[in-house]
């Protein structure tokens, strides 16, 4: 076998050995990942608290549990909020579930900061009780690209 045909025959089974490990970010029972996040947009500092409440609190019903701000980076994270169980998750025999918030804003330019959102969940079983956390289901995945889509158009609409 040639140098050439070894070599191609390598970057094949790479690829389809990536292609394979891509996919398993879904599984076949409609898991979507252990996270979620988004790119929100630009903003400006004022404006991220005052969209962040406006959204988070005001809509969602989520509680601050954490802020830092430094000069080139703004952090908040809500605390964990307990909430409805969705159908597919009813499904895997989940007992309660809970999700908390973080975005994480970037300085980009003076004054303005690239901001982040990130989604985290946690749920129980019967049988168990205890607290595991990921398992981002097609539901709820749905849910946190609906809270990114709202804070993207807040955003959006500032500028």
């Amino acid at each position: 076998m040639s140098k050439s045909t070894l070599f191609r025959g390598s970057i094949w089974f790479f690829m389809l050995l990536s292609a394979g490990c891509a996919g398993k970010g879904s599984g076949k029972n409609g898991n979507i990942g252990k996270s979620y996040s988004a790119q929100i947009g630009v903003s400006y500092r004022a404006e991220f608290f005052g969209v962040t409440q406006h959204i988070l609190l005001n809509k969602y019903h989520y509680q601050v549990s954490r802020e830092e701000e430094s000069s080139r980076r703004i952090y908040f994270e809500t605390a964990w909020k307990e909430r409805a169980l969705f159908a597919d998750e009813i499904e895997m025999q989940i007992i309660a579930a809970q999700t908390r918030i973080i975005l994480q804003a970037t300085a980009r330019h003076i004054g303005q900061y690239k901001i982040r959102f990130y989604a985290e969940n946690e749920f129980q079983y019967e049988e168990s009780r205890e607290w595991h956390s990921g398992l981002m289901r097609k539901e709820l995945k749905q849910y946190f690209d609906q809270i990114a889509s709202d804070l993207r158009h807040e955003f959006r609409l500032l500028y």
